[in-house]
């Protein structure tokens, strides 16, 4: 019998998958797609880490605040975590509703390299890997 994974167990298998998924649409040149899907595996990942911690929120900017309140002010993490939050935060908003800039290659690739630093991180903390990712 398979046992059902916890509720953040399900964020970070989200997060995990968000984060392939953003890897094969910049190798397929969908760089709007590939940043918003790496905003996601963070926002995923993030989001499996408050649950842990007991905390919900329905808003990004609230889940951003939680996020550097709980894990970056005082540790474990640096403030480059909350930066790459907010960095992917408003390059997929860029992509998604098709402000003036452009989504670029370099930018697919920034975006997908932070993504994969930030749930490695996160991962590493609750000693999970990238195979089994139910704390």
């Amino acid at each position: 019998m398979t046992e059902k994974p916890s509720e953040s167990g399900e964020f970070f298998h989200k997060a995990e998958r968000s984060l392939r998924a953003a890897i094969v649409l910049a190798r397929e040149g969908l760089f709007d797609d590939a940043v918003s899907r790496a905003y996601y595996a963070v926002f995923q990942a993030a989001s499996g880490a408050l649950l842990i911690r007991q905390k919900r929120f329905k808003s990004h900017n609230g889940l951003h605040a939680a996020f550097a309140e709980e894990f970056v002010r005082d540790g474990p993490f640096d403030r480059e975590m909350s930066r790459i939050l907010g960095r992917l935060y408003e390059r997929r908003f860029v992509g998604d509703y098709g402000d003036y800039r452009e989504i670029t290659e370099d930018d697919a690739a920034r975006a997908t390299a932070d993504a994969a630093k930030f749930l490695s991180r996160v991962f590493e903390l609750f000693g999970l890997d990238a195979t089994r990712t139910d704390p």
